[in-house]
């Protein structure tokens, strides 16, 4: 659901914490005042301590960036497939 809160992790190790926005198979978007993403760079985005996702940052702005996941998240990934079934269309 949006609204649901995210960890996220550089390939630094550096750690914030960001609100989702929206979510579907092959992305998402985030509210994340950290600045520890850069357009371009690669992140690991998980729910709780879930396994992580990984994913390329592909916009910043206002306060929310847009990531596109490397894999589409995986049908076993259910924590994942339940928040997209809770988004409003």
């Amino acid at each position: 659901m949006a609204g649901a809160m995210v960890n996220v992790r550089s390939p630094r190790g550096d750690v914030g914490v960001a609100r989702l926005a929206d979510v579907s198979l092959h992305g998402c978007s985030l509210h994340i005042a950290d600045s520890l993403l850069r357009v371009g760079g690669f992140v690991s985005i998980g729910i709780g301590g879930q396994p992580q996702l990984q994913a390329i940052v592909r916009w910043i702005r206002d306060g929310m960036a847009g990531m596109e996941f490397l894999a589409p998240i995986p049908a076993e990934r259910t924590e994942w497939h339940e928040l997209m079934n809770r988004m409003p269309l």
